[in-house]
């Protein structure tokens, strides 16, 4: 992970743990993929709107709703993953 020491690598570490909440939940892992979906959120939320030309609005925006429907759900919903938005210049 590039600059992992730095003050910037929260957004690194945002992505990694957003991507990690859909590896725990495709493992039947609600808990732990709540966890990694809310702190990856969390990392990101300071990046907004963009960073390193990926848009984040959209990426925060679509794991929250999928945290609030598995959250809310009594089943296991069928979800999935968001693709990264690229920044159009």
């Amino acid at each position: 992970m590039p600059h992992r020491n730095e003050p910037g690598s929260d957004f690194y570490k945002g992505l990694v743990q957003v991507a990690a909440g859909f590896y725990h939940y495709r493992r039947h892992n609600r808990a732990g993929a709540l966890i990694k979906w809310r702190d990856g959120v969390e990392y990101l939320r300071p990046h907004l709107p963009e960073r390193e030309g990926v848009e984040l609005g959209p990426l925060v925006d679509a794991v929250e709703r999928v945290r609030e429907r598995v959250e809310s759900a009594e089943d296991w919903p069928e979800v999935e993953a968001p693709r990264l938005e690229l920044k159009q210049s």
